[in-house]
């Protein structure tokens, strides 16, 4: 497998331009993890949340109509769970940790928190599921949930470490790889058969039905590359 990871540090914020990086990359498998660092840095509202994504996915998809595609929630960050950010280094900590200035009092208000964001991005993922049978969504805390932090803690309250990251990525492969699930080989296949068929656009076109250019579609030689944005 070869992989591009467009995470930026700590920045991985739904942007247009990410987006569209996506877009114009060759991909036989996208994930896109979506939410811890929209409350990190209280960048937005609930009201606004369900629109970015379905925007940031609406790029995507102009690029790689057919190819699978993983929501990802966030895994599980006491720190935020049921508190908004805005998050910083704690300077009274006498470890390298993270603390939030935002009150739970908020969440009314529509300031975001991981309990949140989950829920809605599984609304999205289910309004567009009608209408595009390759994507998929996995909720982040079956990767690592609120019983892991007990074995494995964050050690800031928001990163895990070696073995936190390691469980991680098994409970992804055996989800995401398993038969039937969205990298898996059966799934890649179908995408490029599908992917070598006469597309919507180009049918469209051959019945004289202007649609806009689009963008670069998914990789044709099958190389395998993923395309990820692990940590909005």
């Amino acid at each position: 497998m070869e992989l591009i990871n467009l995470g930026l540090n700590g920045n991985a914020l739904l942007d247009p331009f990410t987006a569209r990086a996506i877009r114009a990359a060759p991909a036989d498998l996208i994930s896109v993890k979506v939410g811890i660092n929209l409350v990190n840095t209280d960048l937005m509202r609930r009201r606004a949340l369900a629109t970015a994504v379905h925007g940031f996915l609406d790029s995507v998809r102009e690029g790689h109509p057919d190819t699978p595609l993983l929501v990802v929630s966030p895994i599980h960050s006491p720190l935020v769970e049921d508190a908004p950010g805005p998050t910083a280094p704690d300077p009274d900590a006498p470890v390298p940790r993270f603390m939030t200035f935002g009150d739970p009092a908020d969440l009314a208000a529509g300031r975001l928190s991981l309990r949140v964001i989950p829920d809605d991005l599984s609304r999205v993922v289910t309004e567009r599921a009608a209408a595009d049978p390759r994507l998929y969504y996995l909720d982040g805390r079956d990767l690592y949930g609120e019983r892991d932090f007990a074995d494995l803690p964050l050690p800031d309250l928001l990163h895990p470490d070696a073995g936190g990251h390691a469980l991680v990525g098994e409970r992804f492969a055996r989800v995401a790889f398993a038969a039937g699930g969205p990298c898996s080989p059966r799934t890649s296949r179908l995408h490029r058969h599908h992917a070598s068929a006469p597309s919507h656009r180009a049918r469209a076109a051959a019945q004289g039905v202007r649609q806009r250019p689009r963008a670069l579609r998914g990789n044709r030689k099958g190389r395998g590359a993923l395309v990820k944005n692990p940590r909005a």
